[in-house]
């Protein structure tokens, strides 16, 4: 019941995964090694402040959302706990991409096998003894292991020097920023997260989020998010200046002929 939320968001980050990977292998092959850095370090950011500000959001609202669409508290209490786990579990699948666009399936390959035997023996060990808590252990030591191992090797293969404070720090700091004021939102609407009309609830909900959302890309705004939307705008008006700019020059030279 909290796992399909949990990875719900990542159909956002799965366009940007969509759009960054045949840019990623064509910097790989070509040996473009400043291009490379640069795509690698903007997926890497983007990923760590969306993931974050994701996260922030199941920790605060995961209950209230569990409520209103299974009316279960358990299932709230999943989201809760699993919610700061997000940023590692989003990295891992863009690492893991990334790292098939640059000819590393062995490697990815490898960790997932790695990865599948270490959570068949955490459930056979953990489970019985403490349940779905020793589960969600299981989740977590399983998302860290694939994250650092996928992300070493990544880093490794192309050469970029680790940016923690860039990919980690910051957005970390404006999600714990975002959560506070996320809390003080929930005291705010507790009459309205408590009504018992689905449509208040579901406002409540979404106002909540919105809100959280804005003062976390407030925070990330001046820490670097700014930088990397400013950077993929300029790098977008650029690519449709070189697309247009041949198809003037055949337009007026099929002119001249006539």
């Amino acid at each position: 019941m909290a796992l399909p939320l949990l990875t719900f968001p990542f159909g956002l980050l799965g366009s940007l995964s969509v759009l960054l990977m045949p840019e990623i292998t064509q910097a790989h092959i070509r040996g473009e090694r400043a291009r490379l850095d640069c795509l690698l370090d903007r997926m890497l950011r983007l990923t760590g402040c969306f993931s974050a500000l994701a996260g922030a959001l199941f920790w605060v609202w995961g209950e209230p959302l569990a409520l209103l669409l299974y009316h279960s508290q358990e299932a709230g209490f999943y989201l809760r706990v699993l919610g700061p786990a997000m940023p590692l579990m989003y990295l891992e699948s863009m690492v893991d991409g990334a790292m098939k666009g640059m000819g590393e399936q062995k490697a990815v390959f490898r960790y997932s096998l790695w990865d599948a035997v270490l959570r068949i023996a955490g459930v056979l060990l953990l489970l019985p003894r403490w349940g779905m808590k020793g589960f969600l252990w299981v989740i977590l030591l399983s998302s860290a292991y694939t994250c650092q191992m996928n992300t070493a090797r990544l880093l490794h293969v192309s050469g970029l020097k680790p940016r923690l404070w860039r990919w980690l720090g910051a957005p970390a700091l404006a999600a714990l920023v975002s959560a506070g004021a996320g809390e003080g939102l929930r005291t705010l609407l507790a009459g309205w997260l408590g009504s018992g009309s689905t449509p208040t609830r579901l406002a409540a909900l979404c106002a909540g989020g919105f809100g959280m959302a804005a003062v976390c890309l407030a925070v990330q705004w001046p820490l670097g998010l700014g930088e990397e939307v400013r950077a993929i705008l300029r790098t977008e008006k650029s690519r449709r200046e070189q697309q247009k700019s041949p198809e003037n020059r055949n337009c007026s030279g099929h002119r001249g002929e006539n």
